[in-house]
């Protein structure tokens, strides 16, 4: 779809500390990389980037026209979206999830950054059209907030991290998850009580994503959280944290693995736990006698 295929322009703040300048830069390349269950919404790759292309237009996002380039002196970004939609259950009375992966990436830098949102729908009806509707309105959401949060990140990669600390207590959800991406990036410490709160949230796709940051984070303090959070979890979750606990190290992650390793009840997690423990006992200093 032509207008898809767009430069989107996001808001960008050069902090100061207390005081800030805007831009809009230039998005020269605009994908949908992948769109997995499309067919629950009946929705199609090019409805999706249409109704990304009006996301970003209401969050005040410039949407260019076909064929125009970056104003000279911007940097343009490359945008990347990957969804996915699962099978929703009855059961629970509880529809399909709803993930967005959005990817932006400024021309000129090698790395960007990337942000996953989802949402999940309750299910007031069996009726298909009703369906179609709950699932729709979830993309919209989840879509929503990939975009806020991608332009709260935009605005305040420049800032102190005294900054970026007081973004912790704002009411806004989307600016307070890119002020801890962005901490984390930094490996402030001051980032950690908020990770450690969300490990107790019943979202496993949230636990998931807040393990990822403390793995990134590397804080020791965290190791026995992330056991705690393990205990309550099925295997999966409960590998996936061994192999956290083990890429973050220390003596209490060294005495959990070695336990799970041979006590486990999974032959599974016994096994993560197994290779987690290698690997970390392996990355310690040899000692010289």
């Amino acid at each position: 779809m032509a207008r898809a295929l767009a430069a989107l322009g996001l808001l960008l703040v050069v902090s100061c500390g207390t005081c800030a300048r805007t831009s809009r830069p230039f998005v020269e390349v605009f994908t949908v990389d992948a769109f997995e269950g499309g067919e629950v919404a009946s929705m199609s790759v090019d409805q999706l980037r249409e109704r990304l292309a009006q996301a970003l237009s209401r969050e005040a996002f410039t949407v260019a026209r076909p064929d125009e380039v970056a104003p000279e002196g911007v940097r343009p970004w490359k945008v990347t979206l990957a969804a996915g939609l699962s099978e929703p259950d009855a059961e629970a009375n509880r529809g399909p999830d709803a993930v967005v992966v959005l990817h932006l990436r400024q021309k000129g830098e090698p790395e960007g950054f990337e942000l996953r949102t989802h949402e999940r729908p309750a299910l007031t009806s069996n009726d298909v059209q009703a369906l179609e509707k709950a699932v729709t309105g979830a993309v919209d959401e989840a879509l929503a907030q990939a975009v806020k949060e991608a332009r709260a990140t935009i605005e305040l990669t420049g800032a102190t991290t005294q900054v970026l600390e007081e973004k912790l207590a704002v009411p806004e959800a989307w600016v307070r998850r890119a002020a801890v991406r962005l901490l984390v990036e930094r490996h402030d410490l001051a980032a950690l009580p908020v990770l450690l709160e969300r490990l107790k949230s019943p979202d496993v796709t949230l636990i998931r994503e807040t393990v990822g940051l403390l793995v990134q984070l590397k804080a020791p303090q965290s190791v026995n959280a992330l056991i705690d959070a393990a205990h309550q979890r099925g295997p999966t979750l409960q590998r996936e944290i061994a192999y956290a606990v083990g890429a973050i190290g220390g003596e209490d992650a060294e005495a959990f693995l070695d336990l799970v390793s041979s006590g486990s009840d999974d032959p599974s997690v016994r096994q993560a736990a197994t290779e987690a423990l290698s690997e970390l006992r392996n990355r310690k200093p040899s000692r010289t006698e």
